[in-house]
């Protein structure tokens, strides 16, 4: 576990029974566009709290925008110079309203990869994929891991132009390459055949699998990060905790997007544990009663907490240089970190080998494992049969 994310552990921990109140932001947000160079990391930042922070932070940002000079605060603006000048009052209003943190951050060209997978790793359109592969976790995630490491930023672009131009035979082409790479790659015998199946009956069935998926707003880092951090929250939060309030910065294009990603994430968690399958979810309690709303950071003193926050997130983890060390100090003790990038995916399959290997299996549960694989593969397509 990233040591940073610790002190979130124990909140969770030691406050069983807790209303909160949350706080989102964004950065690094650049549309569907996924191959901006300049920003290639989504990141959601979320502050939460059992004080309501636009209501008790009250005092606290009396004193830094008089400090500021200014009625709003923004990190961008004001720069380490200005986050300096209130590392008093900020630091203050962490600690007496015990605001933790929580971000989820997205690999842009990572997650384009993992789209790729999963558009034409479906086991509906395409009848090479191998549903046991496709539906447990531990698996999917092993076979999507070997699949991104093949593709290319010249396939993202070809993938990208393909939904610009409806063009099916550039479709064809992309797979029909990877499947090649697939072949000659250091896989094991079994990686490159399941993938060199399902990519060849891509290339040559492009249009039932290309129009399986739409590449709309929903597909967007930002609403894949939010649905993500909502599910953390549901698999985190459990019994008598819930959030009253969930506010996130106002957004004028992907405002109704996010409305119904909270319509129809915040009442379902989907379990992430080796074993689980593509299907399970639960119903979840911790969001069920919140008021979600989007709102300006000038009206909300919650939304300039989160701020400085994010941004000091960025310029710390993603540059080398330190900014604002005090205030980020006090940020990293209480840390939680999710998302979606290609270093968080090799931790995970690499925890989930660790954990496969150590439930113990009888024989009886080996022989129906094999069975099921047996069925699977039945009358899965195979190579042009």
């Amino acid at each position: 576990m990233d040591p940073r994310a610790r002190a979130a552990n124990k909140f969770f921990k030691a406050n069983p029974t807790v209303n909160l109140n949350s706080f989102i932001d964004e950065t690094g947000h650049t549309g569907l566009n996924f191959l901006d160079e300049s920003q290639p990391f989504f990141i959601l930042g979320n502050a939460y709290s059992k004080k309501d922070i636009d209501l008790d932070g009250s005092d606290y940002f009396l004193e830094i925008h008089q400090k500021l000079g200014k009625n709003e605060l923004h990190a961008n603006v004001e720069g380490n110079k200005g986050l300096k000048s209130i590392e008093d009052p900020f630091i203050s209003l962490i600690q007496e309203l015990d605001v933790q943190f929580h971000f989820s951050v997205i690999e842009k060209k990572h997650y384009l990869k993992v789209i790729m997978f999963h558009h034409f790793y479906d086991n509906g359109p395409n009848k090479a994929v191998n549903s046991f592969a496709l539906g447990v976790r531990a698996l999917r995630m092993l076979l999507s891991l070997h699949f991104i490491q093949l593709v290319t930023d010249e396939h993202l672009k070809k993938y990208l132009q393909c939904f610009k131009e409806k063009n099916l035979k550039l479709y064809s082409e992309i797979h029909s390459d990877l499947a090649q790479k697939a072949m000659t790659s250091p896989f094991d015998l079994r990686t490159k055949e399941l993938l060199f199946d399902a990519l060849t009956y891509t290339s040559m069935y492009p249009k039932e699998v290309f129009e399986s998926m739409s590449f709309d707003k929903i597909v967007a880092p930002n609403i894949t990060a939010f649905v993500l951090m909502i599910n953390e929250i549901n698999g985190t939060f459990h019994h008598q905790t819930s959030f009253k309030k969930l506010v996130h910065d106002e957004q004028l294009e992907f405002g109704k997007n996010l409305k119904f990603a909270f319509e129809v994430f915040s009442s379902r968690h989907h379990p992430n544990n080796p074993t689980s399958f593509i299907t399970d979810h639960r119903d979840a309690k911790a969001l069920k009663n919140t008021k979600f709303e989007l709102k300006p950071s000038i009206n909300s003193y919650g939304l300039q907490t989160i701020d400085p926050a994010l941004w000091l997130f960025k310029k710390n983890v993603f540059s080398d240089q330190d900014h604002s060390p005090k205030i980020w100090e006090e940020i990293i003790q209480r840390i939680h970190l999710s998302g979606l990038t290609f270093s968080m995916h090799v931790d995970e399959v690499t925890k989930n080998k660790i954990e496969l290997e150590r439930i113990p299996l009888s024989d009886e549960q080996l022989m129906k494992a094999r069975k099921m694989i047996q069925f699977a593969e039945k009358n899965r397509w195979k190579n042009g049969t």
